[in-house]
């Protein structure tokens, strides 16, 4: 019988897959570049991913979830890492 963890982690590790496909090529630029008019970029969308991840998967398996990576609002965490800007592009979280 197959375990519904082997299952999740098998579809874990293939959508992992698909957003690295969907990185492999960029550059510096294109990666941090401003995307939507919120100012989300493509690091910005990696790093939601792994943070869902790493809730989701530790409530799923009966895991604490520490903030190990820190928030980026909070002032806990380390300071975001630089990104390209537009004129007009938000720099800061919103209060």
């Amino acid at each position: 019988m197959v375990e519904v963890k082997d299952v999740l982690l098998a579809k874990l590790g293939e959508d992992r897959l698909a957003v690295l496909a969907s990185l492999d090529g960029l550059d510096e630029y294109d990666v941090r570049r401003p995307m939507t008019p919120s100012g989300a970029d493509l690091l910005g969308i990696v790093k939601h991913l792994v943070g869902n991840e790493h809730v989701h998967l530790s409530e799923a398996f009966g895991r604490p979830a520490p903030d190990v990576l820190g928030s980026r609002c909070s002032g806990a965490g380390p300071a975001p890492a630089p990104r390209a800007t537009t004129p007009g592009t938000p720099t800061s979280c919103a209060s």
